[in-house]
């Protein structure tokens, strides 16, 4: 599952990353959540109105919970912000925009959370090996300072989780929304304590082809696993503050590294594996993540 993420690479990051246009200053937002709007990279098609030519890439925000265009109201319960990328092609929800809309949603990480028995679930934050792991026991105006210093290295390069999107249009057409859901995958090996599922984050050479490779016949499983990274220690969990629980609390402290099941950050280095038993759902947001078949298929990647 992906219910919660960050993205703190600045604007000019977002363009080298994604070749789009730069777009206006992005501020850094560390617990993005469902029902919020997010960033994605998308192609651009004769109803986009934007001034992208038809075809070309361009970054632009949608509402995370995608909602089907042939859905006659806009649906007031839970939003489906995640896809299974094993039924994405098949479920009814899905398939129009697996064929058609897809696209790419940028991000530095991702939050999952780990079941501790009878105790509270302790959330990890998720990135790449190669981001390393934010220094401990740093107050919040160094870890903010650390993550602008990190996200705007040039070496450094945002994630590209695998996303479709919709364009619905309420009754008489006046009312319109642009809505995406993040697909997930078998959880690899090293992270699969924490959770069972993850999200489909693509290579830089496969986000070309999930976005252009198009049709009736194309295998979605297929697609993401050419373009997924597959190394199975690309990433790394540390566990952090529970304060994340809470949608209105939006810091780069959220992403510093605890002792787990204490919210005060490490007084030594940070936390570099994925570590602890037992397989925990993710964090409760009230969001549907959408039906398919289960993490038994993990060898599919």
């Amino acid at each position: 599952m992906c219910g919660r993420f960050w993205l703190a690479s600045p604007a000019d990051a977002l363009a080298r990353a994604f070749r789009v246009l730069a777009p206006a200053p992005v501020p850094p937002r560390y617990n993005i959540a469902p029902g919020q709007p997010i960033l994605a990279v998308r192609l651009a098609d004769e109803d986009s109105g934007t001034a992208t030519p038809e075809g070309g890439r361009e970054l632009v925000a949608m509402v995370w919970g995608l909602v089907p265009g042939w859905m006659k109201q806009r649906p007031g319960g839970r939003a489906m912000i995640n896809a299974r990328v094993e039924t994405v092609g098949e479920k009814p929800a899905f398939r129009a925009a697996f064929r058609r809309r897809r696209c790419l949603v940028p991000a530095d990480g991702w939050y999952e959370w780990q079941a501790q028995g009878d105790r509270p679930k302790q959330p990890f934050a998720i990135a790449t090996a190669q981001a390393g792991v934010p220094a401990a026991a740093r107050s919040m105006p160094q870890a903010a300072d650390q993550a602008a210093d990190q996200a705007s290295d040039p070496g450094a390069r945002p994630l590209a989780f695998a996303g479709i999107w919709e364009r619905w249009h309420g009754p008489g057409g006046d009312d319109w929304l642009e809505t995406v859901a993040i697909l997930t995958r078998p959880a690899v090996s090293s992270l699969a304590a924490i959770h069972d599922r993850m999200p489909v984050v693509l290579s830089p050479g496969g986000q070309d082809a999930w976005l252009g490779d198009t049709g009736l016949a194309v295998d979605p499983v297929e697609v993401a696993r050419r373009g997924a990274v597959k190394a199975e220690g690309a990433f790394r969990a540390w566990p952090v503050s529970r304060r994340v629980n809470a949608v209105r609390t939006d810091d780069a402290g959220l992403i510093t590294p605890v002792e787990a099941g204490r919210d005060g950050p490490l007084q030594g280095s940070g936390q570099d594996s994925a570590q602890g038993s037992g397989q925990g759902s993710g964090q409760n947001s009230g969001q549907a993540q959408g039906d398919g078949s289960s993490s038994a298929q993990g060898s599919l990647f």
